[in-house]
């Protein structure tokens, strides 16, 4: 494995050149999120690993790259948009995003006994107290290529990439600030 620069974004470059993996640990904490039931009777194809679409869906996210470019190591383009669309139209990923806010809030130390420092003439700063939070946001949703130039045609689609990268930085800011 090889670490990119973005502390978020873990790159495996062993089989595809570029390709987003997610780790155990990534999948310990949402996989519970995306995973479907298997087929109640035994007609038509067996599903494909949950984790396994979800890798190759990041790899689309990542390097922008049309569904018909994913490599032949992952499961058929056609396979892994049908899931991507069913995962955006029936809410799975904004659910996702939603769990993974509520639980990193839930684990996150109190700041109710902590003093605040007081600027130098004793005024508070109002204006611009949260704005480098949202650049910083921002700043981190430009390292998914598929967000930075919109190759989606239909908004719902775009709208699922965006929550999509942010489940990934809510996600590793979450297991950073678990595993301390």
């Amino acid at each position: 494995m090889v670490y990119s620069l973005n502390p978020f974004v873990l790159i495996d470059f062993v089989q595809t050149g570029l390709r987003m993996n997610l780790t155990d640990r990534q999948w310990h904490w949402i996989g519970h999120l995306f995973v479907t039931p298997g087929s109640v009777t035994q007609r038509g194809r067996p599903r494909k690993n949950a984790r396994l679409v979800f890798s190759s869906i990041l790899w689309i996210l990542k390097t922008g790259s049309p569904w018909r470019d994913l490599p032949s190591n992952f499961p058929p383009f056609q396979t892994c948009h049908r899931w991507f669309q069913n995962w955006t139209s029936d809410g799975t990923l904004l659910l996702a995003l939603k769990w993974l806010v509520a639980e990193s809030s839930r684990q996150a130390p109190h700041k109710q006994n902590r003093r605040k420092k007081k600027t130098q003439d004793g005024r508070t700063l109002r204006r611009y107290k949260r704005r480098w939070k949202v650049e910083r946001h921002f700043a981190w949703l430009q390292n998914y290529r598929r967000i930075v130039t919109r190759y989606e045609y239909k908004s719902e689609n775009f709208m699922g990439m965006v929550l999509l990268a942010c489940i990934m930085i809510v996600l590793n800011h979450y297991i950073r600030q678990v595993s301390g």
